[in-house]
């Protein structure tokens, strides 16, 4: 009966899948679309959507998805209002990858505005090739630092924020810090800092080389 509703309720556009993990029994809830996957909705677990990320991937995209609801708990955030955006390589059962988007999201929640469920709409875009590095941003970020806190200790390299993205782009345009810092309404110190966490997180020794490794991995 419920899986009917949820089905009414959620209306999925082709290429995409839905899941609904509970956190108040701790199993997954729904799940419907993952024949993109190459699989079966009646037989999924959270295991299997985890792993539809190739594994250079999904430590990243299961730890963005962690902190968020961890935050949420925490009420750190606005359920009705944060929305994570993260674009990934995905991989079918046959071993084809796949250029995927997912949006997760808190679902609803108890009396008590504990967290009862979050949902996920992964969206394949099949004329994208699959990405070489995790992007992700956060939807009403702006009102407080989730994005810091969601990046706060990440350990796995292969992603980039996508306020990092947008400084790597200008800066490959040849503007200066000053000029990003205006574009962007940030102080130029803060470019910088970007900058620099993005050098030490990709091994690399300067701003040039930075925007050559982006190159090379599809960023520019």
């Amino acid at each position: 009966m419920e899986a009917a509703s949820l089905k009414k309720r959620l209306v999925l556009f082709p290429n995409q899948a839905v899941s609904i993990y509970d956190y108040t029994n701790f199993n997954l809830r729904y799940a419907d679309g993952f024949e993109i996957f190459g699989m079966k909705n009646e037989e999924i677990t959270m295991l299997d959507i985890f792993n539809t990320a190739i594994p250079e991937h999904r430590e990243v995209c299961g730890e963005l998805s962690g902190k968020l609801i961890k935050l949420a708990k925490e009420n750190v955030i606005d359920p009705d209002l944060h929305l994570l955006n993260i674009t990934y390589a995905g991989q079918h059962k046959n071993g084809d990858k796949m250029h995927i988007l997912l949006q997760g999201k808190i679902f609803d929640v108890t009396r008590d505005e504990k967290i009862k469920s979050a949902c996920t709409i992964m969206t394949y875009l099949p004329h994208l090739k699959p990405p070489k590095i995790v992007s992700w941003s956060v939807h009403g970020s702006s009102l407080n630092n989730i994005d810091e806190l969601l990046d706060k200790n990440i350990v796995n390299n292969h992603h980039i924020r996508e306020r990092e993205k947008e400084i790597l782009i200008l800066i490959s345009d040849g503007q200066t810090m000053n000029e990003i810092g205006n574009d962007l309404n940030i102080s130029s110190r803060t470019v910088e800092k970007h900058l620099e966490n993005l050098r030490f997180r990709f091994n690399c020794q300067n701003t040039p080389q930075l925007v050559a490794f982006a190159k090379d991995i599809d960023l520019l």
